[in-house]
């Protein structure tokens, strides 16, 4: 489906999958799976890691589309790392951390509230103050660590 194709230009996807789409009152719904062609990755030190178990489904959001929420739903899995010991949750690429905002949505986020006051886009996006302020925390908050 053409949507789908959308969907996986604007994610890093390598090692996963979009095994459904469906269109919900919330908006479009894809259900993200592993491939299984790919080794899961240590979401600390990013080397291939060994699967354990899978955790419960997690949503993220990501770039509206004509003006249309998009959802993503995963389960990550969790790792038994051997570089850096321990168990972690797997590499997510198109997430940071435990944001709930894709790293795309968040450069989205950031690049409207250059142009307008924070709380003029969260009203223009229907979201809250505080997730275009993580959202601008999220793509600045790097920069300003260098100096």
């Amino acid at each position: 489906m053409l949507i789908e194709k959308v969907i996986k230009e604007t994610l890093e996807l390598q090692g996963f999958r979009i095994a459904s789409f469906k269109k919900t009152t919330l908006g479009f719904l894809f259900k993200l799976v592993a491939d299984r062609r790919y080794k899961p990755r240590c979401g600390v030190c990013g080397k291939r890691a060994i699967y354990r178990d899978t955790r419960e489904e997690r949503f993220f959001r990501h770039v509206p589309l004509w003006g249309i929420p998009v959802i993503l739903s995963y389960a990550p899995r969790r790792v038994i790392c051997s570089i850096c010991g321990g168990i972690h949750i797997e590499s997510l690429p198109w997430v940071s951390g435990k944001h709930r905002l894709t790293k795309a949505f968040a450069c989205f986020l950031a690049r409207w509230a250059r142009l307008l006051p924070w709380a003029e886009v969260a009203r223009m996006f229907h979201y809250a103050w505080g997730t275009v302020a993580s959202a601008v925390k999220f793509v600045v908050g790097p920069l300003c660590h260098n100096y």
